[in-house]
């Protein structure tokens, strides 16, 4: 299957791991995806017995035709089985487990750090003084490093710490902090799957938000005007 538009790390790691239930549970030998480097890197992170990346088939299914099918109403990895099982028979499987690491870093030690993500990129990235009072309030109780390049710099401000890192190093550092913040991103399912501590702001709808994030148990999502009256 190519996918030709999903190029997000949270799209990735629902592609590869519905993928990778679905061929399970309908005894199908095998899947292959080609696309962004980000889905390479999910497949290559990802302990999957069927999926494999292939830099360029000769026939490839469209992907993303899949994803146009379904409605953009129900969680993410439900609408892939929905579109798979729409257009190939077979059984669906909902609310997916994430799939392991196919080799599981060993964290030299427990950091007394907050990474925080609130891409400036992301459609539902907060209000700046929302995000700097967030952050200040996290960074009275331990050390923060916000996710991010210079777009999130520019949007929050240069007297933070940034950080930036490929997959595997940062499925490290994420495996090795006190907690995660952040909003509806790649990096908040990539924490989830994970296992990490951590809490979901949501800025946009909240029953959607949650639907997406309602299988990680280690994830808590609470809406935007909650957080506003928490924080000082």
């Amino acid at each position: 299957m190519q996918f030709a538009r999903h190029n997000r790390l949270g799209d990735a790691l629902g592609i590869v791991t519905g993928l990778e239930h679905y061929c399970r549970d309908n005894s199908v030998a095998s899947a292959a995806v080609t696309g962004s480097p980000i889905l390479a890197e999910v497949v290559e992170v990802l302990a999957c017995e069927r999926v494999s990346y292939v830099p360029s088939p000769s026939e490839a299914i469209a992907g993303d035709a899949l994803f146009a099918r379904s409605s953009w109403s129900v969680p993410w990895l439900d609408r892939f089985n929905h579109a798979v099982t729409d257009a190939f028979g077979g059984r669906a499987r909902h609310r997916v487990p994430p799939l392991p690491l196919r080799q599981v870093p060993t964290p030299s030690g427990q950091e007394d750090v907050v990474y925080c993500q609130l891409d400036a990129r992301s459609s539902t990235a907060p209000p700046r003084d929302f995000a700097r009072r967030l952050l200040s309030q996290v960074a009275a109780n331990s050390e923060v490093r916000v996710l991010g390049g210079p777009d999130t710099q520019a949007y929050l401000g240069q007297d933070l710490t940034y950080v930036r890192a490929e997959l595997h190093e940062m499925v490290a550092r994420l495996l090795s902090c006190r907690f995660f913040v952040g909003c509806d991103s790649g990096l908040g399912h990539l924490a989830g799957c994970l296992g990490v501590p951590g809490l979901i702001v949501s800025t946009d709808d909240f029953e959607t938000t949650w639907a997406f994030f309602r299988g990680y148990a280690s994830l808590s999502v609470i809406p935007l005007s909650a957080a506003e009256v928490l924080l000082p």
